[in-house]
């Protein structure tokens, strides 16, 4: 058996490359789904829809930079995909006679964090502005955009330093290669005419090979330990996004409470036992002697008649649950795709530490420079299709709420996209001010209002005063 070409090596590869496809279609489907949920909901506000980079978005504290999380980490992904199959490609060349690609293999292998770098920056940057526009309106935007964007290009800087220096260490380690390689052909075609000082040449050669393949090697431990770093600082720095859905699982039942006490109440007003307008004008019922009375202070009929309470609520809840399950999904992503990757990133470093890399079996030299690429393409995997899964049910379950809506109206049902509009909160009012309303387009196909996350027990009460447009309304607030 060829030892440089070990058994189903090649098949392993296969099957490698073809995972890592896989994902980049992914990708591709989901990019899709933002782009035909956004395109049916109606929603005109966001301007370029899904396709933007980034967006300033103003708070109590000054404008807070947001990123798109959900496109560009999709984006990220898929180039980060793209650099890993072009590596494995670069191997499996070398592997199968083309050597003069060890250049190729160098640069793909050193250029493959920054992809990686990239997407796990935009998670981390999404979690903490979502968590931080949510939950508290005293801090300050100036110095929210300033840790971000310091963090993100420190820790670009010290991924593209190290990038250069392992591209010219295993330049470095090539041109050795190559010299020492062709000095064995020239020595061997010679045989046996070959001086005596030909054997201390071989040895020069070999030492200076193992030394160059070492300091390429060290270069690639200390990648392998600034990766680590910056897993370990997001994860910690993550951890908000998880906090953001507890306080949205908190909005969530608030509004649901919301929504079923004002079912309640339209249910007793509209009871054919009950006397007068007068008696039931406290229920929100109509009172036709008095018209100004059948709109509660600060509104107007045409904030009363834009768009039914009902749909509102429905679409409220369906985008608050989406937007919660995303959130849930961005930080398991970053969780899961830390615990699995260390596993490979610490068997690198303690092997580089404490063996001589030139020792090492074929089995741990292969685990050493695939087993990172085989763990991050299951995680990555695993959470787009968990993220297209949320997207089809949201879609599916907001259809479903237009159908209900649709049957439970009038004898005579409205043009479908009347109703779809009407659905989707498109003729709403902002009820909240500029603050609040661009909270929404953090999540970008979502037309979801926040207010606060339901931290502040005013916030949650006034937006439930506005909601019913019942005076004196108490309701439980969540803790």
């Amino acid at each position: 058996m060829n030892p440089f070409q070990p058994d189903r090596f090649t098949v392993r590869q296969a099957v490698l490359l073809s995972l890592q496809a896989l994902i980049i279609i992914c990708d591709a489907l989901y990019l899709w789904l933002l782009h035909h949920t956004q395109r049916t909901a109606g929603v005109e506000s966001t301007g370029l829809g899904v396709w933007w980079v980034a967006r300033w978005v103003d708070r109590p504290r000054g404008r807070i930079l947001v990123v798109n999380q959900r496109v560009m980490s999709t984006i990220l992904s898929a180039l980060a995909q793209v650099v890993w199959i072009s590596y494995n490609i670069s191997s499996l060349l070398i592997f199968t006679g083309r050597s003069h690609s060890l250049n190729q293999s160098v640069v793909w292998r050193a250029i493959t964090p920054l992809s990686l770098l990239g997407w796990f920056w935009v998670l981390t940057w999404g979690n903490i502005t979502s968590f931080i526009i949510a939950a508290d309106p005293k801090i300050d935007s100036r110095i929210v955009n300033a840790v971000l964007l310091g963090y993100g290009g420190a820790q670009y800087a010290a991924g593209i330093i190290t990038m250069a220096l392992l591209i010219d260490r295993g330049d470095v380690f090539n041109k050795v290669f190559q010299s020492y390689q062709s000095d064995l052909r020239s020595k061997a075609a010679a045989y046996p005419d070959v001086p005596v000082s030909a054997l201390a040449d071989i040895v020069i050669g070999a030492s200076a090979l193992e030394s160059a393949g070492s300091s390429y090697s060290f270069m690639f431990f200390v990648l392998c330990v600034l990766s680590a770093v910056v897993m370990v600082i997001a994860v910690v720095l993550n951890f908000g996004g998880f906090i953001l859905a507890r306080k949205i699982k908190r909005q969530i039942v608030f509004n649901e409470k919301v929504s079923s006490s004002r079912v309640t109440n339209q249910q007793v007003s509209e009871q054919p036992h009950q006397g007068s307008t007068t008696s039931n004008s406290g229920l929100g019922a109509p009172n036709a002697a008095n018209p100004v009375n059948e709109f509660p202070a600060g509104r107007t009929p045409s904030h009363t008649h834009r768009a039914d309470p009902r749909s509102q609520d429905l679409h409220t809840l369906a985008g608050l649950r989406r937007a919660r399950n995303d959130v849930l999904a961005m930080f398991g992503m970053v969780l899961c795709y830390t615990l699995i990757v260390m596993a490979p990133l610490t068997f690198n470093i303690v092997e580089y530490s404490t063996r001589d890399v030139a020792q090492l079996s074929w089995a741990k030299t292969e685990a050493l420079y695939s087993g990172a690429s085989w763990a991050i393409t299951a995680v990555m995997l695993a959470a787009q299709v968990a993220l297209i899964w949320i997207s089809i049910v949201f879609h599916k379950q907001r259809r479903r709420e237009v159908v209900q809506l649709n049957a439970g109206g009038s004898s005579s049902p409205a043009p479908v996209d009347v109703v779809i509009g009407r659905a989707m909160g498109k003729d709403q009012p902002s009820r909240l001010g500029s603050d609040e309303s661009q909270v929404s387009k953090i999540f970008v196909d979502v037309n979801v209002e926040i207010a606060r996350s339901g931290n502040s027990e005013d916030d949650l009460r006034d937006m439930a005063e506005l909601d019913k447009g019942e005076p004196e309304a108490t309701y439980l607030v969540p803790t």
